[in-house]
């Protein structure tokens, strides 16, 4: 049976808490061992499921961190800093999980091996290094590492958010015209016109060519993203390797490629420095890494690269196959290698990427939104022009 209650610790503090135990005189016996005094109790049917709801969001895991570090700076229990978190925390999904951690602390759990358990709220990167502030008793200093490492990766999806967001209002503005055009004014125009016989110029005929076709193909039109999705999805499935193919082939693209390829590493750079410089031994710290990228070609280059290091190459060295890591990036690591600051050159070279990437986007926004203002001026006065100038001509006939 779930337990809440609100009781009253050694030093007079009233506090709410959950427990789990099997009656009441079992839970007045897991009180009393934690120095508990009960003052109201309520129950709930059923233990608490192990599993989170749903995925808990990167701006939760900010302020989870963020505040843990307070909390713990501060000399707190790292139980007592749980359950105070639990108790202010407003994402429903946040605090199934900090109650299920906590009781799992109770029992004598760590806090990573507590955190291991709910990979949709905290992944394999963040456990690693929460067991490395345990083991090295920096842990307040972890959590402070970890907030602003995840920081700066919800900044990298904002930008890359803000930089799609005026091309879909675009498009979105353009269907709407085009869709009230093509389906609604159309189809009067041509029947006013008929009835004129008139002679329709070339842009009128080849829009109510382009209206005749949709109509007649909409419906496969619109089926055909979906069909192609399905059948990318099917095809993935049956052979794995396409996905990694695809992922290189965005590093390729045009315009959008060079960012892609900067976010991932500098997801790579900024990963490396902080697991390298909590202590993980450099095998794992590639192989966490690998996790952390989001690009399957960057992640099969790091694989490589970790077999090729466990073979005695050194980290410079067996980056450089694949061509995915630049030069620059591996001058750095080869720097640090030699002189023993490897985690601070990768935690240089993410700043550099960090910069690289703000100035791309910035780059990009001012590229692409001059550009789609242009084009959806052609369209707009194409079709403009296809509607009204066989009016104009039929209004000059009349007047005649």
């Amino acid at each position: 049976m779930h337990y809440q209650l609100l009781a009253a610790d050694r030093d007079g503090r009233v506090r709410r808490h959950r427990l789990n135990a099997a009656n009441l005189a079992d839970l007045e016996q897991r009180a009393a061992a934690l120095g508990l005094t009960v003052i109201h109790l309520e129950t709930r049917a059923g233990l608490l499921t192990r599993a989170a709801p749903r995925r808990v969001s990167r701006r939760t895991q900010i302020d989870f961190f963020l505040q843990l570090e307070h909390l713990l700076g501060t000399g707190l229990p790292l139980l007592d800093a749980l359950r105070e978190l639990d108790d202010d925390s407003v994402d429903a999904a946040m605090r199934h999980v900090l109650a299920v951690m906590s009781q799992d602390l109770e029992r004598g759990s760590t806090l990573s091996a507590a955190m291991r358990a709910h990979p949709r709220a905290f992944g394999p990167v963040i456990v690693a290094l929460v067991e490395a502030g345990e083991l090295s008793g920096e842990l307040p200093v972890i959590c402070a590492r970890l907030s602003d490492m995840l920081r700066r990766d919800d900044e990298q999806r904002t930008h890359s958010i803000r930089l799609l967001m005026y091309p879909l209002f675009v498009a979105g503005v353009l269907l709407a015209v085009c869709v009230f055009l093509l389906l609604y004014l159309l189809p009067q125009l041509v029947g006013f016109l008929d009835s004129l016989g008139a002679a329709l110029p070339w842009q009128t005929r080849l829009l109510i060519g382009t209206a005749s076709a949709a109509e007649r193909y909409g419906p496969w039109l619109a089926a055909l993203p979906l069909l192609t999705l399905a059948s990318w999805r099917l095809a993935c499935h049956r052979f794995p390797p396409l996905l990694q193919h695809a992922d290189r082939w965005r590093l390729a693209l045009p315009l959008l490629g060079p960012i892609r390829h900067q976010i991932a590493l500098s997801r790579f750079a900024a990963g490396f420095a902080l697991l390298y410089s909590a202590g993980i031994p450099l095998l794992t710290v590639l192989e966490r890494c690998e996790q952390l990228v989001g690009n399957r070609a960057v992640a099969a280059a790091l694989a490589d690269a970790r077999r090729r290091v466990a073979g005695g190459s050194t980290l410079a060295d067996a980056l450089a196959t694949g061509g995915l890591f630049p030069p620059r990036l591996r001058r750095l690591i080869r720097l640090g290698e030699q002189t023993g600051a490897l985690g601070r050159m990768l935690a240089h070279a993410d700043h550099g990427y960090q910069r690289d990437i703000r100035a791309g986007i910035d780059r990009l926004q001012r590229l692409i939104e001059p550009s789609l203002t242009v084009l959806l001026g052609l369209i707009l006065a194409w079709v403009l022009s296809a509607v009204l100038s066989p009016l104009h001509s039929a209004t000059l006939e009349l007047t005649r």
